[in-house]
């Protein structure tokens, strides 16, 4: 939460020098542990956010959210919940047999198994 100021800062530059970009913000945090006129300014700046502690023992499916504690907020009209999908996972394997997973894989998906 230190630098909650400083990221602020960021998303404000950013928004002056590309009104069109998506802004989100991936936090720990809960909304009610940032102080509540930094919150408010923040929210301003942001089209979403994933906020809440991850907890392994509490894994998700839904979309963005790597713990059912988590919460995906929106703050502008530019997303609804439709437009994030369920989390997916891509298995890249090379002809030297290097593989990459990227994506949110979770143990017990159909990837993982």
């Amino acid at each position: 939460m230190e630098q909650a100021p400083a990221v602020l800062e960021l998303f404000r530059r950013l928004k002056a020098a590309h009104p069109g970009m998506t802004t989100g913000l991936f936090s720990g945090y809960t909304e009610r542990e940032f102080p509540e006129a930094l919150w408010r300014a923040m929210q301003r700046q942001l089209d979403f956010a994933v906020l809440g502690r991850y907890n392994a023992r509490r894994r998700s499916h839904h979309p963005l959210v790597s713990s059912t504690n988590q919460l995906l907020r929106l703050y502008t009209a530019r997303y609804s919940m439709a437009d994030f999908a369920a989390q997916a996972v891509e298995v890249q394997i090379d002809d030297t047999g290097l593989t990459q997973i990227t994506g949110f894989p979770v143990h017990g998906s159909p990837v993982l198994g």
